[in-house]
């Protein structure tokens, strides 16, 4: 299981290329690949197209995507949810999960999907957040696997 997290490492070469080579190496090995696009305005500015063209290359190789609602929109062009989600199905995703705040986590398997409600929690601080969310999805995911075999 691998998880790759983009807020810089699709920005430029070479490290673009070094970050896609080493998605390509963990799929050729049968590693679980986790993507998180990681959008952040500040970085991109002005190369939003580049941000999306690069977020659907490592959308369409990996098992679990994980976006914000708002990334979801960006990445997508589409404002519903359950379509926006098919089309990263389309791309190639195999599971996707849109963290909605206080609404909780949409969850798809391109087949199922379900809303789950966040826990109610006094938020001081949301910086990262959805890496803490990452971790601790893949933690279970990882769990479930080791109970299997």
């Amino acid at each position: 299981m691998i998880h790759f997290g983009s807020a810089t490492a699709m920005m430029d070469e070479p490290f673009r290329q070094t970050y896609f080579d080493a998605m390509e190496d963990a799929v050729k090995h049968d590693c679980f690949v986790s993507f998180d696009p990681n959008y952040r305005v500040d970085l991109w500015l002005e190369r939003v197209e580049e941000f999306i063209v690069f977020s659907k290359r490592g959308i369409a190789i990996s098992d679990l995507v994980k976006v914000s609602e708002e990334e979801l929109q960006l990445i997508t062009g589409i404002t519903v949810r359950e379509i926006a989600v098919v089309s990263l199905h389309q791309w190639g995703a195999k599971h996707v999960a849109v963290t909605l705040g206080k609404a909780g986590t949409y969850i798809s398997d391109g087949v199922n999907a379900v809303q789950v409600p966040s826990y109610p929690v006094r938020s001081i601080d949301s910086t990262d957040a959805g890496d803490a969310f990452v971790g601790a999805l893949l933690y279970q995911i990882s769990m479930l696997n080791n109970a299997r075999n």
